[in-house]
């Protein structure tokens, strides 16, 4: 499939090397449960160990290692700048254990540069969630993440097979007020950027009978529920509970003002302009959009450095949820 589309016209072919291969993850975090490492030989090394005995690494989780970051990363990784390098689709080709081609996915990085409704909408809805987010709930707060997640939206409850809605979403608060348009706004966006993946989300809902609440949209929207972080910094893994693929898009409540604030992708063999990288690293900055498959994508966010503490990083993530799904389709 040519996933090439008239706004995205750059591809770049690259390798996901499996997690068993022997060179993975072909860039090793530099921070490990609070030890520095600036040997990628050593830091690898103890990364796949870590791994290897993580209650995370199987079938049905996350495979993460709590307390691993990339915070230094090394020029031996490709770090793509889309401000100043342009919108580009990463065709990526995953291998299975013994190192065979098992399937293909791909990563689009774009940014909000040409579109200024979204993006105005963007920074109204961050300046009004950092005012509101000690009013919502926290996800995964107690995994080793360095910063926060927020659900909003229709989830699925942990116990009783049930769906229910999130206080970040039921709460009368500005956030809430301005939400369905920043969601309608980057439905009719993804459209154009990335054809058919809102269509896809909304099949699966309405698949399963899930109709999407007015703050999110409603049926203009992109999907039901949506994740919500700030200052967010994680181990790599991968996202076994979207139904979907996904896309987010990055902001900045004093936008420009991060440095060393990447999306990384550790496994990745990138051959980019005649040279070959280890890893991928996507510069972030307010405005950059990325659409990826988590699913079958090892990623994370790296640790970095905002201006003062009073300035905050946060991603918007939109993807249809496996919960969700798979408790309305069994009630």
């Amino acid at each position: 499939m040519d996933w090439t589309t008239p706004n995205n016209p750059n591809i770049c072919h690259c390798i996901q090397f499996s997690d068993l291969e022997d060179g993975a993850p072909l860039l090793a975090p530099d921070i490990i449960r609070e030890q520095h490492f600036h040997d990628q030989k050593s830091a690898r090394a103890l990364f796949r160990q870590l791994l290897a005995d993580s209650p995370s690494n199987k079938f049905g989780c996350r495979r993460y290692v709590k307390g691993s970051f990339h915070h230094s990363i090394p020029r031996t990784c490709l770090h793509y700048d889309v401000f100043l390098q342009g919108d580009m689709v990463f065709q990526i080709t995953t291998h299975d254990h013994n190192s065979r081609p098992e399937t293909q996915s791909h990563l689009s990085v774009c940014t909000l540069l040409n579109n200024s409704e979204l993006k105005r909408a963007l920074e109204v809805a961050t300046n009004h969630f950092i005012s509101d987010r000690a009013k919502f709930g926290k996800a995964r707060h107690a995994g080793g993440d360095l910063g926060h997640m927020t659900a909003v939206g229709v989830l699925a409850a942990r116990t009783g097979g049930s769906l229910f809605e999130t206080k970040a979403g039921t709460l009368d608060t500005p956030f809430r007020q301005v939400l369905p348009d920043l969601c309608r706004l980057a439905a009719q966006f993804a459209h154009k950027q990335f054809p058919g993946l809102v269509p896809a989300i909304h099949h699966l809902e309405s698949t399963a009978g899930i109709t999407r609440p007015s703050y999110m949209g409603g049926e203009d929207g992109v999907s039901s529920s949506m994740v919500v972080s700030v200052d967010l910094a994680n181990s790599t893994h991968y996202d076994v509970n979207d139904a979907s693929m996904c896309f987010a898009i990055f902001a900045e409540s004093k936008p420009y003002s991060t440095t060393g604030w990447y999306f990384t992708l550790p496994n990745v063999l990138v051959k980019f302009q005649n040279r070959t990288y280890h890893g991928l690293a996507l510069k972030l900055n307010h405005g950059a959009c990325v659409h990826w498959d988590g699913r079958i994508i090892r990623h994370g966010t790296s640790v970095h450095n905002r201006a003062t503490s009073d300035d905050h990083t946060l991603g918007f993530f939109w993807a249809a949820s496996s919960r969700a799904f798979d408790t309305s389709m069994n009630m």
